[in-house]
């Protein structure tokens, strides 16, 4: 009876995690990430920056900024996949930028 029950106990686990592992994978696959070069943006004004798009943009799923190479990549749910309105709404929040590129889905 205890052997059945560890063994049922195992196989659900195994199966669980299998459909966790797969679900997260299909979250990374329904993922655009919109490349920037941001222009006239300091280090203070980093959080000022990150906290804008966040706030602003509920479809945004991260913000990353390097201001050495002044790039910054946002990753966006698939369902917000417009670059361009991206960029519209990035400059009435007040920051200048060009966009360096885009890119389709974020390689795994």
């Amino acid at each position: 009876m205890m052997k059945k029950l560890i063994i049922s106990a195992a196989i659900f686990i195994l199966i669980f995690s299998t459909k966790v592992f797969s679900q997260q994978n299909n979250v990374e696959s329904m993922r655009f990430a919109h490349d920037f070069n941001i222009t006239g943006i300091t280090l203070e004004k980093q959080t000022v920056w990150v906290d804008s798009i966040m706030k602003s943009l509920p479809q945004v799923i991260s913000c990353v900024t390097d201001f050495k190479t002044r790039h910054t990549k946002i990753v966006v749910h698939e369902a917000f996949n417009s670059p361009q309105l991206l960029q519209k709404i990035i400059i009435k929040l007040g920051f200048d930028i060009d966009m360096a590129s885009y890119v389709n889905k974020l390689e795994q």
